[in-house]
Parts: C-alpha cells; sequence; structure tokens
C-alpha cells in the first residue's frame, strides 16, 4: 500500500558536473507506504515523478492523489535502471 499524504511542485534549473545546464520540472509525493521490507510496520518517504500530465494515470490533477492509494509505474531506458515515470491512481478512484 502507497498512500499520498501531500504533494509538492519543485521547478528550476542547476548546472551539471560537466557544466550543462539543467532545467526540471517535478513534483514531489509525500506517502505512507507499508512496502518498505526492512521497515516494520509503516513508512514516510518523498516519490518525485515529472510534472507533466503522462505522469498521471487516472487522473489529471496531482491533488486528486491526495488521500489516495497509487501505484508507481517504472520503465527501462537502455541498460539504465528503471526510472520512475508515472503514478497510478488505484481502481475505483479514477477521475475523468
Amino acid at each position: 500500500m502507497i498512500k499520498v499524504m501531500g504533494w509538492r511542485r519543485k521547478k528550476g534549473d542547476f548546472v551539471s558536473e560537466d557544466g550543462r545546464k539543467v532545467t526540471y520540472d517535478n513534483v514531489e509525493l509525500y506517502v505512507f507506504t507499508n512496502e518498505v521490507p526492512e521497515v516494520n510496520g509503516f513508512f514516510c518517504d518523498t516519490v518525485k515523478v515529472p510534472f507533466k500530465e503522462e505522469s498521471l494515470i487516472g487522473t489529471k490533477n496531482f491533488s486528486d492523489l491526495l488521500n489516495q492509494e497509487i501505484e508507481l509505474v517504472y520503465q527501462v531506458f537502455g541498460v539504465r535502471e528503471p526510472k520512475l515515470t508515472a503514478v497510478r491512481l488505484l481502481p475505483g478512484k479514477e477521475k475523468a
């Protein structure tokens, strides 16, 4: 179970180690979960996803996720580790 308790949009830019300017626009979801194997009981954590419509499945608004259970959607790009690309509002909770 992963339940969203809050969210915050973070956007800006920074200079990478190789001198490139990197612009970011993300949402940090503050979640309550019991899916951390090393923790007995529940754990509070943050989950970061891009701020764009494709990051939401089952709704079009991050505020609709508040106090709702979600599923994390990962995608593999090449040989890299899977990257979190979206969050899905669990069935029965979708908004048009």
